[in-house]
């Protein structure tokens, strides 16, 4: 089983030195990380050695929430967009689309957006039920989880969602795959997964509010 970190910020949207969050994730046992910046894989591309598992990814805000896409390739810049075409995106790339941090969108928008998900939850491989910022992380795991059951046939996995070096590693997934990218993804698509961690430090966790919020809100 790997363990996996499927949600990582750097400095190039809004967290911290690709260098400290390869070196966190040494120290915490990690064996991949998956860079997710808002929008750009600029940091994907600037990881020259690799003594890690990087999984190539990004995060885009649609109308319902963020999502993130891992597996994706060519594209330096994603602009945010509709969920419909997030969900054409990954389907015509064959990219693995995971529900990232769903309680807080759950908890601002409401069912509106349960009935969207289902609409299209063929579309949707996993849902992020542990994430390292959530603010009150045992109740809105526990929301996170009940929109993973109610959804049925996606992936339980989870991430650190770390824009601090030292969040890395924090909330993780198992994943029964070989240390392969293509593997992983292929695992997250089967539901070979697990997902395992604890939240992040609490002076980490309070500024993501007001902007997660603004965020959501914009």
């Amino acid at each position: 089983m790997l363990k996996i970190d499927l949600h990582v910020h750097t400095q190039y949207s809004d967290g911290d030195k690709i260098n400290k969050i390869l070196k966190y994730a040494t120290l915490r046992g990690i064996d991949g990380v998956a860079i997710t910046d808002h929008n750009t894989t600029k940091g994907i591309k600037s990881i020259k050695k690799k003594d890690i598992l990087i999984i190539p990814g990004v995060e885009i805000k649609s109308e319902i929430g963020h999502f993130l896409i891992l597996g994706v390739q060519e594209e330096t810049y994603f602009k945010d967009t509709s969920f419909d075409e997030i969900t054409d995106y990954c389907k015509e790339n064959d990219c693995v689309l995971v529900f990232a941090h769903p309680a807080i969108s759950l908890i601002i928008k409401g069912r509106k957006i349960i009935k969207k998900l289902n609409k299209h939850k063929s579309s949707i491989n996993a849902i992020e039920v542990f994430n390292s910022l959530y603010p009150m992380f045992k109740i809105m795991s526990r929301l996170s989880l009940s929109l993973a059951y109610s959804l049925g046939d996606v992936a339980l996995v989870a991430g650190s969602d770390a824009h601090h070096a030292s969040s890395v590693g924090k909330c993780y997934t198992l994943i029964d795959a070989e240390e392969e990218v293509d593997e992983v993804l292929k695992a997250i698509k089967n539901k070979k997964t697990i997902p395992k961690g604890e939240p992040s430090f609490l002076f980490q966790r309070l500024p993501i509010i007001p902007l997660t919020l603004k965020s959501m809100l914009v």
